[in-house]
């Protein structure tokens, strides 16, 4: 008896298909729970300074406010460490100062007393009683700020690791 050629093929290659092995490769990152950096009230994190500056009283210390905020984690159950980082752009004449629409005006930043450095981690020891986050408007000492309204603006980082 004779099999057809297609057939033949279709035998051989079906067979093949069969005995072919291929490996699996499996990979991915496991990531801590996500968190949320937001106002004690919710949503973004605003300081208002006020309308009533006195540029000659802007000494690093007068007009200090308090910057409540809270730091939401999703929970898996683990006790994770927490950290904290800013990030935003600082002035050249003090790399501690968040940079502002005016060029001889600066926002210091401190969490519990302590100056922050943009960009750098800040390990927090206890998530449940974050550090108090203050801010304060500090000068040039080349130059007095410009009169009228500023902004500034910084991102802040929380995550577990």
């Amino acid at each position: 008896m004779r099999l057809p050629v297609g057939f033949v093929i279709a035998l051989a290659l079906l067979s093949a298909a069969a005995q072919a092995s291929e490996v699996v490769n499996v990979q991915g990152t496991l990531l801590p729970p996500l968190c949320r950096v937001e106002n004690v009230g919710g949503g973004d994190i605003r300081v208002d300074f006020g309308d009533d500056i006195n540029i000659n009283r802007l000494n690093g210390s007068n007009y200090r406010k308090s910057v409540p905020y809270t730091v939401n984690c999703d929970s898996d159950g683990q006790q994770w460490p927490l950290r904290l980082r800013f990030v935003g752009a600082t002035n050249a004449w003090d790399n501690q100062a968040l940079a502002t629409s005016d060029p001889n005006l600066g926002i210091r930043l401190a969490l519990s007393g302590t100056g922050v450095e943009f960009g750098m981690d800040i390990p927090v020891a206890d998530s449940n009683n974050l550090p108090v986050m203050t801010a304060v408007p500090v000068r040039s000492g080349a130059a007095d700020p410009a009169e009228g309204q500023f902004s500034a603006t910084a991102n802040l980082l929380a995550e577990y690791y």
